[in-house]
């Protein structure tokens, strides 16, 4: 009798199972750790579908997710892969762009899921299109966004597609709203400051040159007189330019080395001195300007503009030094050209005083290009 009823019991509880459906899907699942489903078990659960459940984590369409409810979690869907944290809640405390399902693939099918605590922890949200393909602007749809919960801004070509992503470590200043599509940039937050790198500028530095008085062609009209001048115990040579009648100037004839970036502006000052006869309120300017020619070129065509050196006498027998100027140089510098510079005195430029009236002794040009490094195989 006792054995009929469990068959009985059997057959109802088997009926009820077909009945529902369930039995199909028990029968082809195997349990390790004693548990099914979603049950927290310890254990692993190999679904029909393949799915893989592991301590009560749900899954589903083959995605695989661990530690529901904190750490971090890894979901594939639809081609598209989201990494994030998430908090105690995970259904509150989440920052990630999932994709929706259904939804057409374009950035409009993404959304941002708001955190609700945003300083509670630590995150990182790495977005991934299609796996990592280029789409047609041929700019690969990628986010990286490292927050620290005082501030971050994700980038954007003015087409709305992501570019970028910068940090603002002070979450004091809002970071630029778009980039260039066709120029690379690093943004950083420096104090506070806003600063962007171009890659190509990180394998750039500046190298310098000087030209000096001995080292320069005499003007055939106002020419500077060339002397030594015996500053016991030194001795230099010099230039002196006249302070009295006309401008005088001179050239001196400089190659561009390899490592120069073709047709960028450089930087020059002037030294000089006055060896005797100077007065305090005594002004000085020069005039300094460039062209280059190179292969093919004219050797005569127009310098560029001229910039001006202005400078305030000091004392006798001291170093001048004047403030450092951007120079254009004319004729579409390249490297290894031939560049003619000019330098000249205006002998009665008084500035904001007066125009000193004594020689103004040149004791060299100082200038600094950008170089390229060069990497050598």
């Amino acid at each position: 009798m006792k054995t009929r009823n469990r068959m009985v019991l059997l057959g109802v509880c088997g009926a009820f199972l077909l009945a529902i459906g369930a039995a199909p899907r028990y029968l082809e699942e195997l349990c390790i750790g004693g548990g099914y489903g979603d049950s927290a078990d310890g254990g692993a659960d190999f679904e029909q579908d393949g799915d893989i459940r592991t301590d009560g984590d749900v899954s589903a369409d083959g995605a695989v997710c661990a530690g529901s409810g904190s750490g971090f979690e890894l979901t594939l869907t639809d081609n598209r892969v989201a990494f994030y944290e998430s908090g105690a809640d995970s259904g509150q405390k989440r920052v990630a762009q999932k994709y929706q399902a259904g939804a057409s693939e374009d950035a409009s099918a993404w959304s941002l899921y708001a955190l609700t605590d945003a300083a509670a922890f630590l995150r990182t949200m790495i977005l991934v299109d299609r796996l990592g393909n280029v789409d047609v602007a041929g700019d690969l749809d990628l986010a990286g966004v490292l927050e620290t919960g005082t501030g971050s801004t994700v980038i954007t070509n003015a087409d709305g597609t992501v570019k970028g992503s910068a940090i603002d470590i002070a979450g004091t200043e809002a970071m630029p709203g778009n980039l260039d599509a066709d120029v690379d940039k690093l943004l950083v937050s420096d104090n506070g400051t806003n600063k962007s790198i171009t890659i190509e500028s990180l394998f750039k530095v500046w190298q310098i040159f000087e030209l000096t008085p001995g080292g320069g062609v005499d003007d055939d009209t106002n020419p500077p007189e060339y002397a030594e001048w015996d500053a016991d115990p030194t001795i230099r040579p010099v230039l002196k330019f006249a302070g009295d009648t006309a401008n005088e100037k001179s050239q001196w004839t400089f190659v561009l080395p390899s490592d120069y970036v073709a047709e960028t502006d450089i930087k020059v000052r002037v030294a000089w001195t006055c060896q005797t006869g100077g007065a305090a309120g005594d002004n000085v300017r020069w005039h300094v300007r460039a062209v280059a020619a190179g292969d093919d070129d004219v050797l005569d065509a127009a310098f560029g503009t001229a910039v001006n050196l202005d400078d305030v006498w000091i004392a006798d027998g001291d170093q001048h030094m004047t403030a450092e100027a951007t120079l254009t140089i004319g004729g579409m510098p390249q490297a290894l050209d031939l560049v003619t510079f000019e330098i000249e005195r205006d002998y009665d430029y008084a500035g904001g005083g007066n125009a000193m009236d004594v020689d103004a002794s040149l004791l060299g040009l100082f200038g600094k290009y950008q170089a390229k490094l060069e990497v050598v195989e």
